[in-house]
């Protein structure tokens, strides 16, 4: 059975506020800084979203039987959005979703 495993750890990761993750519009997890999930999925086409209750990102992917799958999440802010983040306190952020080679 395939393996699908959305990690959170990335350098370039903000720390702020929680990475919410979906496999086919079904919820598997909440991910904070330094956390993952990972999932046994048939084998198929799939579509991954991952959302921070501001912004979401989504993908579509396939996967063969006994393959495994990875994927990088996190939230990360630039240009004006760092400044605002940074001098009001608040979590203005995008998120990001990026495949990981040698899954």
């Amino acid at each position: 059975m395939p393996t699908l495993t959305v990690r959170r750890d990335s350098p370039k990761d903000s720390g702020f506020r929680q990475v919410h993750v979906f496999l086919d519009e079904r919820p598997i997890g909440v991910l904070n800084p330094g956390d993952s999930v990972q999932e046994e999925i048939e084998p198929g086409k799939h579509a991954l979203k991952v959302y921070n209750t501001l912004v979401t990102k989504s993908l579509e992917f396939e996967v063969a039987a006994g393959d495994s799958v990875a994927f990088m999440t996190g939230n990360q802010a630039s240009g004006c959005l760092m400044a605002i983040a940074v001098s009001f306190g608040i979590g203005v952020m995008g998120v990001f979703l990026e495949p990981v080679k040698n899954a």
